[in-house]
């Protein structure tokens, strides 16, 4: 899963970047600009989806032991290394690459790799940047385990993006709970000395958006029960919005001045994508007033809101033909936030969003 950039108030959104299967035996890594216009696109090899991230300069990926961009443009550069033969060096497990978060200015990077060992399965987070070697800043082994009560499939680390100069780290329950990304606990890391501050620890109330200004939403699941607009890492709440029954709200993100919310309300939506994803309807938050506005038509999970007003969101669509082992397919779409008109981007089959591109 890619993780939530969120580029600081000072980054000026330039576009998006789509990641989905083309014609051939590969993927496509595609750039957009904000209005929906494809500037610069990446065939990559097939085999499974590498480590992606938007930010800085347009899109990034790993290629072997190298950071890699393609800019706007389509202009592809080497930006650094997530070489992991410092791993080797220090006697560490072999390891898989996980998750990309790449800093705003496109110096610094994080990411996650899952690691095989004796005593079992976990999770490292390292950082890099340019001209440095990677490094190690957390390691789950190492980390308090949160009580089995509160994850009792088990935990993984997630890389949500950058705020001010820190690593934004969640942590997901195993098996993820709900249909879109939510986090129970989410915290600000020094990527320096690793030294963390918990923004929201809420298991009934796991964080779905954080805005580039660090105010964060998280969303209560049940009958009747609140959301609540969080903000600062201090855990007050700014506000508590009461959602009309029914359920399986998520997939919020903030307007591009952090005021407003649009999220989707799916009820009976699990974990897996399936029949309900059909359903889920789009609606606008006015934090001002707490009205709920259904926007656009069924089968729309939001990903971001771009400053022009559109909403990039993920589109379900039903099987062509209603036979056995047919799916449910999913492409890219903008979404115009006055009047619900939806225009496809071409990112392919079984498109997903990959992050907002700055300047």
């Amino acid at each position: 899963m890619a993780g939530a950039q969120t580029p600081g108030p000072s980054r000026q959104i330039t576009g998006l970047v789509g990641y989905g299967s083309g014609g051939c035996a590969c993927a496509t890594l595609q750039v957009y600009s904000t209005s929906g216009t494809e500037t610069g696109s990446l065939a990559l090899p097939g085999g499974g989806a590498p480590a992606l991230a938007a930010g800085s300069g347009g899109a990034y990926f790993v290629s072997g032991s190298l950071l890699m961009r393609v800019s706007a443009a389509g202009q592809l550069n080497q930006v650094g290394t997530v070489d992991q033969a410092s791993r080797v060096g220090a006697g560490l497990p072999p390891s898989q690459l996980g998750s990309l978060a790449v800093a705003p200015g496109g110096r610094q990077w994080a990411y996650l790799v899952s690691v095989s060992g004796g005593a079992g399965t976990g999770q490292e987070v390292w950082v890099g940047g340019a001209g440095l070697r990677p490094r190690l800043l957390l390691d789950s082994s190492q980390q308090a385990a949160p009580p089995a009560s509160e994850y009792p499939g088990g935990w993984s680390y997630a890389l949500l993006g950058w705020v001010d100069g820190q690593l934004l780290l969640g942590l997901a329950p195993v098996p993820a709970a709900g249909f879109a990304p939510a986090y129970p606990e989410v915290s600000l890391v020094n990527p320096e000395t690793g030294a963390g501050t918990v923004v929201s620890n809420s298991a009934n109330c796991a964080v779905s958006a954080v805005s580039a200004g660090g105010e964060y939403a998280c969303l209560q699941q049940g009958a009747g029960l609140p959301s609540e607009l969080v903000t600062g890492i201090d855990g007050f709440s700014s506000a508590t919005f009461a959602l009309p029954a029914g359920g399986g709200y998520g997939g919020a993100s903030f307007s591009p001045g952090g005021g407003d919310l649009v999220l989707s309300l799916c009820p009976g939506c699990g974990p897996a994508v399936g029949s309900a994803y059909l359903q889920s309807q789009l609606q606008v938050l006015d934090t001002a007033t707490g009205r709920l506005t259904p926007l656009g038509p069924p089968g729309l999970v939001a990903d971001a809101w771009l400053p022009g007003g559109e909403i990039v969101a993920t589109r379900y669509t039903g099987p062509r033909y209603d036979r056995y082992g047919s799916t449910i397919s999913s492409q890219l779409v903008l979404v115009s936030s006055g009047s619900g008109a939806v225009s496809a981007l071409a990112a392919g089959s079984g498109a997903q969003f990959v992050g907002l591109t700055t300047g």
